[in-house]
């Protein structure tokens, strides 16, 4: 009967984050409980190493072309060579498909400056009104006057 199988399983062996599917190299409580098993490459990472999908599916090299949080600056960056290792073993959780996304979801608190970083592109603002203690305050790029700096996400913006 287990000759039939040629599902893949766990590779805990060591640090490899992979799945095989040699049932020479299975041990003995998988091959006699075969719930170990799933029926594709994909479906045993999926649920043995989702931290580390991309390295157990032996694609760690691709990664979609998103946006990942750079948590030292204050900024979301296209994918490239500084992406860390953790958000390359797993992009579902971590890569976002566009600048806006990013930033909302990573650095909500300061929204408008993670887009004039992310972007390269100064960024002015809608010049809506929004309130800020008791007063009104126009969102844009200056601090003072008419000016609060940028509206935050959850402030209600105001066309007058």
């Amino acid at each position: 009967l287990l000759s039939l199988i040629s599902d893949w399983f766990p590779d805990w062996s060591g640090d490899s984050y992979t799945c095989l599917n040699d049932l020479d190299r299975a041990p003995f409580y998988m091959k006699v409980n075969t719930d170990y098993f799933e029926d594709s490459l994909d479906a045993c990472c999926k649920r043995y190493f989702p931290w580390a999908y991309s390295e157990c599916t032996g694609d760690s090299g691709t990664v979609p072309d998103r946006y990942f949080p750079n948590w030292d600056g204050n900024e979301c960056m296209q994918v490239d060579d500084l992406l860390p290792e953790y958000m390359r073993n797993n992009p579902d959780q971590w890569l976002v498909t566009t600048i806006e996304s990013c930033c909302k979801r990573y650095f909500a608190w300061s929204y408008s400056e993670c887009l004039a970083e992310s972007s390269g592109v100064a960024i002015t603002g809608s010049l809506d009104w929004y309130v800020q203690g008791e007063v009104c305050k126009q969102d844009c790029a200056e601090d003072g006057g008419t000016c609060g700096g940028f509206a935050q996400p959850w402030n209600q913006l105001y066309i007058s």
